[in-house]
């Protein structure tokens, strides 16, 4: 199909379900984003949500905050049907007196087809920090392509300085590992280790 076909294709997919909200089946926290995108499956949205919550002071007098994201993928058929395909879920439980986050990192979502086989790969970066110094953020990718997971899983690096010693700036972080899974992939490992780069030099 033609691009100008699919883009006509996705833009009525989108307009038809803009007229009401859509009312997705067992989701959980607020919802932050709605990607819808067509492929060889038929109409699909991935949609991020996110919650924090605040518990009681602890023994310290701090309170503790409870932080949690999910990335779901429905399938939405021709009937109106909507069926979730899966889920991502991660959550941070930190004292509210340090720094913290747990979001996506959504500039760097991307939808590909890299493999050009019309099933899309879905990449969903994000990022945690719980800390009261400047130090690395956990960073994760999670991906998919049709109920296929994917993940890299490290750390952002953050500047330590000057080495004047070594004539060089210092880092801490920016290691990653790959599972298995993707690091068989060429194609897929070779988008990710550029992703990965992008996250971290930024």
């Amino acid at each position: 199909m033609k691009f100008a076909s699919m883009l006509a294709l996705l833009l009525c997919f989108v307009a038809a379900y803009a007229k009401e909200p859509v009312s997705y089946p067992d989701i959980q926290g607020k919802i932050i984003q709605e990607i819808p995108y067509t492929d060889n499956t038929g109409n699909n949205v991935i949609v991020l949500t996110a919650s924090e919550t605040h518990g009681l002071a602890n023994k310290y007098g701090d309170y503790e905050v409870y932080l949690k994201i999910f990335a779901y993928r429905f399938h939405l058929d021709e009937s109106g049907g909507i069926t979730k395909e899966w889920r991502v879920f991660d959550k941070l439980d930190c004292n509210t007196t340090v720094d913290y986050h747990l979001s996506f990192i959504q500039p760097h979502i991307h939808i590909t087809d890299l493999n050009k086989n019309g099933i899309k790969e879905i990449w969903l970066p994000y990022s945690a920090h719980c800390a009261g110094d400047v130090s690395p953020d956990t960073i994760k990718i999670i991906a998919y392509e049709g109920t296929q997971k994917y993940a890299v899983r490290g750390r952002s690096r953050v500047s330590l300085g000057f080495d004047a010693d070594n004539n060089r700036p210092t880092y801490e972080g920016g290691e990653y590992k790959m599972d298995s899974v993707l690091k068989n992939n060429p194609t897929f490992r070779k988008f990710a280790q550029k992703l990965w780069k992008k996250l971290v030099d930024e």
